[in-house]
């Protein structure tokens, strides 16, 4: 198993999205691939990995609600969770304590 932030060969510059190609992790000798950065939920195989990213709990990009993934290694088994809140008040929150800082409002915006 490994365990990345972004890619295999990169590790903080290149993002792997659900709708691209997975076909350099072919190569990959592993049965486990979690990455991140992308703030986009996957589950995907490729080859022999199964490529994971759990999503985003604080910025989801996918147009869900904020989401992460239980994993069982052993039974091979990826479980999406959601989490749904009231955005409306969430929002009023942030706008409270961070005034200043649009661009976490604008991601906010986007979750159902």
């Amino acid at each position: 198993m490994q365990s990345l932030n972004a890619s295999p060969w990169d590790a903080l510059n290149e993002y792997i999205y659900p709708d691209r190609s997975l076909e350099r992790f072919k190569e990959l000798r592993h049965s486990w691939v979690f990455i991140g950065h992308t703030h986009y939920s996957m589950d995907r195989i490729a080859g022999a990995a199964r490529v994971i990213n759990p999503g985003s709990l604080g910025q989801p990009r996918d147009g869900n609600w904020p989401r992460f993934a239980v994993v069982d290694l052993a039974g091979g088994n990826v479980d999406f969770k959601e989490v749904r809140f009231d955005s409306k008040i969430f929002m009023r929150q942030v706008r409270q304590r961070a005034p200043a800082d649009e661009y976490l409002c604008k991601v906010i915006e986007r979750i159902s």
